[in-house]
């Protein structure tokens, strides 16, 4: 009976992951994703249902946002109601993963399914998309819909990247020597698809587990190590920057956004215009809009989702950075509690980092935590269940670490 159980669970587990991939803003997507909520819950609590002070901060930044809308701090009050929803239903799937997680204690096979389901979901998008291939920058902003029925769609370039980012780190952090290959290769398609987007963000990650962390699995850290991969870096990194930035399609598709970003660092803020990156130029005046909101209510924000609600861009988005749009909607109250739960993650990865003999797993962890939380400089997430998978594995090991010692 357990192993039916499991199966159950591993199925609703690939229909959320797909749900969020390809349905984000349907009700088909949000009906799969809590069907898998609820059987997990109905499964796991014949056991015990599984609740972490780290779903408590997620539980007090609910309440805080409800509390806008109460006590009338919101200004758009139906913006901020909507995202109280998304809050509680981001809850509901985050306390659903982690008990998924520890219920089946299977994580090399969980980041498999992950990885191939997302495969799956980001071919399919990119048959629907495949206009937006041909201009060198895949994404699924367009929502397919029929009449007022929303289909699938609805996702940034850098969402897509994230999307195939985040699997292949699980994938490799679980890899093991009978399956090296197939996982290399899978690797390899996530990298793709991480490419076609156009994103420059998520390539530090990719290099992160390419050059780093496969290197190092399962071997002592020593200096001539370190030397090796530093040396495999330079003889890797040479001849790609070359061909990235001499071949015109792989220019076409990163290397111009990669000249960009180095031109704008280059700059100062007289020049930023001069910067031949329509993108960077937006996130800059976002920046500097979401800095004077700020100052003006510093303490309770605007309410959460006035940035976008108000078009504060000029064009419907999102500040952009998910440590601003804490702060315009939420103030110093709104991002004090929400941030609260990555500083319980980072503190917890950091004491079983010392207290394990396996230190390889939570070193990569820790600084996979930090590149995901330093790419909020230049995507909100805040509102994404997919953010909440890696979170939730994360937690999931810790737990298993200290109840089972799984990864001493």
């Amino acid at each position: 009976m357990k192993i039916k159980y499991n199966t159950i669970l591993d199925f609703l587990f690939c229909a959320f992951i797909f749900s969020i991939s390809v349905f984000p803003q349907s009700i088909i997507g949000k009906g799969l994703q809590l069907i898998f909520a609820l059987f997990t819950f109905l499964i796991v609590s014949k056991k015990k249902l599984k609740f972490n002070k780290f779903h408590l901060f997620e539980l007090l930044f609910c309440l805080f946002v409800l509390s806008q809308c109460i006590f009338h701090i919101a200004v758009i009050e139906q913006a901020t109601k909507s995202i109280f929803i998304t809050m509680l239903y981001n809850l509901f799937s985050s306390l659903a993963l982690f008990n998924y997680v520890v219920y089946r204690k299977d994580l090399k096979k969980i980041s498999y399914l992950y990885s191939i389901i997302t495969i799956i979901s980001l071919t399919f998008l990119s048959i629907f998309y495949f206009d937006t291939l041909l201009q060198f920058r895949f994404d699924t902003n367009k929502v397919f819909s029929i009449g007022n029925f929303k289909l699938f769609g609805g996702h940034s370039s850098t969402t897509l990247s994230l999307f195939a980012t985040i699997p292949c780190f699980f994938l490799n952090l679980f890899n093991d020597e009978k399956n090296y290959r197939k996982n290399i290769f899978i690797s390899i398609v996530l990298l793709l698809f991480s490419i076609i987007t156009g994103t420059r963000k998520t390539l530090i990650i990719f290099a992160f587990i390419f050059i780093i962390m496969i290197p190092l699995k399962g071997k002592n850290v020593n200096f001539e190590r370190i030397f090796k991969i530093i040396f495999t870096f330079i003889i890797i990194f040479i001849p790609s920057c070359f061909l990235v930035m001499k071949v015109p399609f792989l220019y076409n598709i990163i290397g111009t956004r990669i000249e960009s970003a180095f031109v704008y660092f280059q700059n100062d803020d007289a020049n930023i215009n001069n910067i031949d990156d329509s993108s960077i130029r937006v996130r800059e005046r976002m920046k500097k809009i979401s800095l004077e909101l700020f100052n003006e209510k510093k303490y309770f924000g605007w309410g959460m989702d006035y940035f976008k609600a108000s078009n504060q861009s000029g064009l419907g988005y999102y500040s952009h950075n998910n440590f601003l749009e804490m702060l315009t909607g939420g103030g110093i109250i709104g991002f004090i509690i929400y941030y609260s739960k990555y500083v319980i993650l980072f503190i917890s990865l950091i004491i079983t980092y010392l207290k394990s003999q396996k230190k390889y797993v939570w070193f990569s962890s820790i600084i996979f935590l930090s590149l995901m939380t330093v790419i909020e400089i230049w995507q909100v997430t805040y509102i994404y269940r997919f953010i909440l998978i890696y979170q939730s594995i994360l937690l999931s090991m810790i737990y298993l670490q200290k109840k089972y010692k799984m990864f001493s």
